[in-house]
């Protein structure tokens, strides 16, 4: 990639700048700049929600559903450091569902294993339903097509409604602040 800074020589979507939540979206360039941008606050971040595949809206492989040896996520709880274990740079919970699960994990190298309990790793609804595609997902990619990101962006029915959900994500914050304190560190 060149650009007027130079050549990138990395590049990240997922940089922890502040361990692992917020990620930021980060451009190192070779004269020594670096762009850092809020993944969910960028461009890039709101066409990942808007246009992420369709099949994973209506996913039927949930819960009593799953056909795979392990499941593997991210485990929500242990951000910031409120529950064990905890590692700035991300945390996963996992599932052995198979006896050959549980092989594979037991040959796993450089992996640091912990038991945890199954209601902290079921917090993530991701694991019982599928996440509904956003409202004006058509809208979006339409004027993605023809107008541009800055544009898709910028209509006013995605904005209202990034707004609507920015509310409803403050107040699941602060619903998952006392869901851990009744819970405790675990």
């Amino acid at each position: 990639m060149n650009g007027q800074r130079g050549n990138i020589k990395e590049f990240s979507v997922r940089y922890k700048k502040e361990g692992w939540k917020p990620y930021y979206i980060k451009a190192a360039f070779e004269d020594g700049y670096e762009h850092l941008e809020k993944f969910a606050e960028s461009t890039y971040g709101v066409a990942f929600l808007y246009l992420k595949r369709p099949s994973c809206n209506v996913c039927p492989i949930k819960r009593s559903k799953i056909h795979s040896d392990i499941t593997i996520g991210d485990y929500h709880l242990a951000a910031g450091g409120q529950f064990r274990p905890y590692n700035p740079d991300g945390v996963s919970s996992a599932f052995v569902h198979t006896e050959k699960g549980g092989y594979l994990v037991s040959i796993a190298d450089n992996f640091l294993i912990e038991d945890i309990p199954v209601r902290n790793a079921l917090y993530s609804e991701a694991y019982h339903r599928a996440i509904p595609a956003r409202r004006n997902r058509d809208e979006f990619g339409k004027a993605l097509y023809t107008q541009g990101l800055d544009a898709a962006c910028s209509l006013k029915s995605i904005k209202a409604i990034e707004r609507e959900l920015s509310r409803k994500a403050w107040i699941r914050k602060q619903g998952a602040k006392v869901k851990k304190m009744i819970l405790g560190n675990k």
